[in-house]
């Protein structure tokens, strides 16, 4: 059984973010929906976005006890540059006491302990100060594939 109506050329045609379909005779393109991939790269994730200059003041200001390091999400380096810091500065202070007290060994050791931290502490700054801008690149894609696989699993 036959109706009177003719049959359309095509039906769908996907052609990448378009969809092309055709009538009985003129083709309408209509948009797609964006993809995930598309929707997130024009969005920012939302309060997962770094600042360049945030993290250079809180360099400039609170380097040597990490702060940066905790503002770009890196926990166990922030610690460490915490640890570092403090730990040079209170054995250079312990040093500085006890060579006032008279002990010349035990301040020369305290005082080296205390220098050797805030060496190595001083060539992690000067690395951060050359690096920052993209150590906050890679955590910003790092976050947009975390949010990227969010979107997948939820389909």
């Amino acid at each position: 059984m036959t109706t009177g109506y003719p049959k359309p050329a095509l039906k769908l045609i996907s052609a990448g973010p378009l969809r092309i379909t055709a009538g009985f005779k003129v083709p309408t393109i209509i948009p797609s929906p964006p993809t995930h991939l598309q929707w997130l790269r024009s969005k920012k994730p939302s309060g997962k976005a770094f600042s360049v200059g945030l993290a250079y003041i809180l360099y400039i200001f609170f380097g040597s006890i990490g702060v940066h390091k905790l503002y770009m999400g890196k926990t166990l380096w922030g610690v460490i540059y915490l640890l570092l810091g403090v730990l040079g500065w209170i054995t250079i202070f312990a040093g500085g006491i006890t060579l006032l007290a008279e002990d010349a060994g035990s301040a020369a050791g305290l005082g080296s302990f205390g220098i050797i931290c805030l060496i190595i502490l001083g060539i992690l700054l000067l690395i951060d100060l050359l690096t920052i801008p993209r150590q906050i690149r890679k955590q910003y894609e790092k976050t947009e594939i975390e949010i990227i696989n969010k979107l997948l699993e939820n389909n």
